[in-house]
């Protein structure tokens, strides 16, 4: 992968999505839909209403989880895929901001959503962003993942445009549980690669509930 710096993993990721925002949502849409059946048992699980998009993009799952009755928040620090996600739901709250350190109030959300985001994280921000989920998820909140599978990491070709290159680290579902050892596990379940597109690793689908507070 090359020595690259926390600072410069996010630059590339960023600098790719700015790129791709106008083809992102065109181009993932059926397998934004066909994923959103995996969010069926955190949303049966949640004890409130307010909800947290990390890695919001365009907004898709913001819509879904609207659609279901929600109050949903989103945050990204992509300028070029918020300007879509703004423009196509002007009446949602969009953050620009880095989600390892958000504005928010502690204990603000019942439920926070990272979906294919923690794959463009180092394994030491991964453990930082848990920490920041636990600092805003109220007692017994939930978090959804979805993730691409595998192991190791590195700079690879954007599915969209083989001419830019982004970060993934693959991750497996024993490597998530060390990193947020503070939660809970209760859903874990995979499917496999639509093609291409998507890239041609397996995906997996978790729900960690944050653990009773002393």
């Amino acid at each position: 992968m090359g020595n690259f710096s926390s600072n410069e993993i996010h630059r590339i990721v960023i600098d790719a999505y700015d790129k791709i925002a106008s083809e992102y949502t065109s181009a993932y849409a059926e397998d934004d839909e066909y994923d959103f059946r995996y969010l069926k048992l955190f949303i049966e699980r949640l004890r409130g209403k307010r909800i947290l998009d990390m890695g919001c993009g365009t907004g898709t799952i913001m819509s879904f989880m609207d659609r279901q009755g929600f109050e949903i928040t989103g945050i990204d620090a992509s300028k070029g895929m918020l300007s879509i996600a703004q423009r196509d739901f002007p009446a949602f709250d969009f953050v620009e901001g880095n989600i390892l350190s958000t504005c928010f109030d502690d204990a603000d959300f019942d439920g926070i959503i990272l979906s294919y985001t923690v794959n463009h994280f180092t394994d030491d921000d991964i453990s930082k962003l848990a920490t920041e989920i636990d600092r805003l998820l109220k007692e017994n909140g939930l978090v959804y993942i979805s993730a691409h599978v595998g192991n190791g990491e590195g700079i690879f070709p954007d599915p969209l445009d083989a001419s830019l290159k982004i970060y993934y680290n693959l991750l497996t579902q024993d490597k998530l549980d060390r990193l947020f050892s503070g939660f809970q596990r209760v859903y874990f379940e995979t499917r496999k690669s639509f093609g291409e597109e998507e890239f041609l690793w397996d995906k997996m689908f978790l729900v960690y509930e944050a653990k009773k507070r002393m």
